[in-house]
Formats: structure tokens, sequence, C-alpha cells
């Protein structure tokens, strides 16, 4: 398609996005990979005898962006089209890597319960399986980083 910014060859990095078992995709930026522990102590009995206690709160939404990705797997879109515009979706573990240029894994993280909730720009390769994503945003209930 005219205009549309082509996306190989590969950067130096750059990550691998695996959906539960549904496949993988590549992108070429992330944004929102941070996560905040909130704490919240409670103090039963004002008294040095009684330690307060320490809890999570309910769990609060965070947002994830992918910029600039390649999906070579045609399921896969169609379960993220489908985890995008229907109410019944399940959630997804969703794991992301980056990859150096021998695509070994430097860095991963996951996401916990992710979901949909935009699109931007999808270009359906004519004669390919390739899609183009301009940008693709999860919300999920918590990111850890793997070693």
């Amino acid at each position: 398609m005219e205009g549309t910014p082509a996306y190989s060859p590969k950067p130096i990095f750059y990550f691998r996005v695996t959906f539960g078992d549904k496949g993988d995709a590549a992108f070429q930026e992330i944004t929102g990979l941070s996560g905040e522990d909130d704490m919240i102590e409670y103090h039963e009995v004002e008294h040095p005898l009684f330690p307060a206690i320490q809890f999570n709160p309910a769990p609060e939404f965070m947002y994830v962006k992918l910029k600039k990705g390649i999906c070579r797997n045609r399921t896969l879109m169609g379960h993220l089209l489908h985890s995008y515009s229907s109410s019944s979706a399940k959630p997804d573990m969703v794991t992301i890597q980056l990859l150096d240029d021998t695509d070994k894994p430097r860095f991963t993280w996951t996401l916990k319960n992710a979901l949909v909730v935009r699109f931007s720009d999808i270009d359906f390769e004519n004669g390919t399986d390739e899609v183009e994503i301009d940008e693709l945003e999860l919300r999920h209930e918590g990111v850890s980083r793997n070693k």
C-alpha cells in the first residue's frame, strides 16, 4: 500500500510478542512496560506489639502500546480482532521479549490477563500472510520482568 511505512529489514533490536498459545508478532517499539507495587499498610491496633498488616489493593489496569508491528500469523490476527471486538474474549498471558540481531532474547516481560483495547492502522498485505500493525494497545493487570 502506498504511503505505508515498510518494517523490513529488521532493526538491530526488536520485540517478539507472544499471545498465549495463539502465536507471536514482531514490533519495533513498546511503551508502558513499567509497573507499580502499591502496598497499603493497615494498623488494626496502634500499639508497638501489634505490627502493621501490609497488603496489595485490588489490581489497577495498566496499558502497554505496541507500535510498528508485523504479524505473519492470520490465526493470531483473527484472535486479536476477536479479542478487541468481543465482550466475551478471554484475557491472554502475553510474553514480550527484546531480541538482539541474532534473535537471542535479552530481556523478557510477562503481562498478566492482557486484552486488546485499541487498534490503529492495520494493513492486510495482498497475496501474503503479513499484516502490518501501526499500533496495538493492551490492557493488563500487571507486568513482571523475568530473567
